[in-house]
């Protein structure tokens, strides 16, 4: 990054680093997401297609563990996020401050 003076600033190209990181996560983890999603959705269909009670509690505990994974992803994903914007905010500050 550089600043309005030409200089690059070491402090700001490591958030930059850091923010990239914190970004690269947040794919993953959206791509683990909607894996996830495909996979209830096959769940829920063949929920629908099978009958039989051992079938039934063989796809509801499934149902249940990617219930389960989607929750802890998207738990993460947000943390991921809160972050960065966290990241970014400070950055802006610290920017402003050095600017005057």
């Amino acid at each position: 990054m550089t600043h309005m003076s030409g200089f690059g600033c070491s402090r700001c190209e490591a958030r930059d680093s850091d923010m990239l990181t914190i970004w690269l996560k947040i794919f993953e983890v959206d791509e683990r997401i909607a894996a996830v999603r495909e996979n209830l959705r096959d769940l829920l269909e063949q929920a629908a297609a099978h009958s039989g009670a051992a079938d039934e509690e063989l796809t509801s505990r499934r149902i249940a563990e990617q219930e389960a994974e989607l929750e802890r992803l998207t738990k993460q994903r947000d943390e991921l996020s809160s972050r960065c914007l966290r990241s970014s905010l400070h950055g802006f500050v610290s920017q402003r401050a050095e600017e005057k």
